[in-house]
């Protein structure tokens, strides 16, 4: 395999740990194992790289013993699809054999391994996915398509794009990302039709893949563009409401990102119109992300007729907490026109004020001569309010007094 590029090596690739990765996995100036994807595609872009991936001519098995003679740490993180985790010093490579696919269903693959980078480049999503490049810069383009891809700036699927799809529905989700990210210009049509047309593939995909893809969309620099597009492709169907507005969409992840506030659980439930249901029945979150979008649906719901000010804002903070807080700010300056300069004033209280703790106890109320049981709980929950009405200015004293006129005859 000729070299179709020399590039001067970046950085990392003169770690002692890549080196001695390296060292041990290849015979002297051999090219058995040479870095692959990303970090190829990233360090020719110019961007900041953080995945070390390799891909080698080395069964899994032989990889381990190479690692184990080099004395590195390794893992069998993918093993039955090929992939060792090395670890040298603390960094980790993520080493793959070459392999080639013998049948495909749409979800996994059975392979087979191969020591030919072409069949190996042919079984991969992108053109510039395939892009390899060794420790003195070498950089090689097997299909001869990737470079001229990357440098046009164009999400190319290797091959046809029906087949690739059909071999791992998630790569319809993995074509808008990268689009998203790496695209310049109007993405290929005959790439979007077959997105399009296999769309009811994803279906077949797990939650937890899914929720991966889409968190990582809504994350990006361009998400509105991204999810608009897909929405005209129709793969969005499960979670993007019709009536959500676009141009809401597009404002409130704007805001997001002006006031460094972006929030990829807050931009899902905002294109999903908050249905906590929906979106807990299509996608996998954690506990406390599906916490966060039932209180920001139940403060959007409190918010929605509040003439607003810094009053409101303490209200909202102490009930949600300042995270939620900013979210509706920022949500309700996108849905509202003419309003959106008087909230977004206000996002300074919200991210900053902290909550005070009621300066009242049940043991106050158990000292004022009220015995135990649901009383006391009830009689708590009254201060609370009355203390929340003030604005949470009482202190202790003021407390205990107006616990006193509650109960005449208290020795509070």
């Amino acid at each position: 395999m000729q070299s179709a590029r020399t590039i001067d090596p970046p950085p990392w690739i003169g770690t002692v740990q890549a080196r001695t990765v390296f060292a041990a996995l290849n015979d002297g100036d051999t090219r058995q194992t040479l870095y692959v994807g990303g970090c190829v595609r990233n360090h020719l872009l110019g961007l900041p790289v953080s995945d070390m991936d390799l891909a080698t001519i080395h069964p899994p098995a032989e990889v381990i013993r190479r690692l184990q003679n080099a004395g590195l740490g390794f893992a069998p993180t993918g093993i039955d699809h090929g992939t060792v985790t090395a670890i040298s010093d603390g960094m980790v490579f993520e080493v793959t054999t070459l392999r080639r696919d013998v049948s495909t269903d749409g979800r996994r693959a059975v392979v087979a391994y191969t020591d030919d980078w072409r069949k190996d480049a042919e079984r991969r999503d992108f053109t510039f996915n395939t892009l390899l490049m060794d420790p003195q810069g070498h950089v090689y383009d097997p299909l001869g398509l990737g470079l001229a891809d990357l440098s046009a700036r164009r999400v190319m699927f290797v091959g046809n794009p029906a087949d690739r799809i059909r071999e791992d529905y998630l790569r319809i989700l993995r074509f808008f990302r990268f689009h998203g990210c790496y695209g310049e210009g109007p993405p290929d049509q005959a790439a979007l039709a077959a997105c399009s047309a296999a769309a009811a593939g994803l279906q077949t995909l797990s939650r937890e893949r899914i929720t991966q893809e889409i968190l990582k969309i809504l994350g990006l620099e361009r998400a509105a563009e991204t999810l608009a597009l897909m929405d005209d492709a129709q793969v969005l169907t499960k979670f993007y409401k019709a009536d959500v507005s676009r141009d809401v969409v597009k404002s409130y992840f704007n805001l997001q990102t002006r006031y460094r506030a972006v929030d990829v659980v807050a931009r899902l439930a905002a294109v999903a119109a908050l249905d906590g249901e929906l979106i807990e029945m299509n996608f996998s979150l954690s506990k406390a992300q599906i916490h966060f979008i039932g209180h920001l649906s139940a403060a959007m719901k409190q918010t929605q007729s509040l003439p607003w000010n810094e009053f409101h804002v303490r209200q909202l903070v102490y009930s949600f907490g300042n995270d939620v807080t900013v979210q509706v700010l920022l949500l309700q300056a996108a849905q509202i026109v003419g309003r959106a300069e008087a909230l977004l004033s206000l996002l300074p209280q919200a991210k900053n004020w902290h909550p005070p703790v009621l300066p009242l106890t049940g043991a106050d109320i158990l000292a004022a001569g009220i015995k135990p049981g649901p009383v006391v709980g009830r009689i708590l929950g009254q201060a609370e309010s009355w203390w929340r009405a003030a604005d949470f200015e009482p202190d202790r004293q003021a407390c205990l007094l107006w616990l006193r006129q509650q109960l005449p005859g208290s020795v509070v």
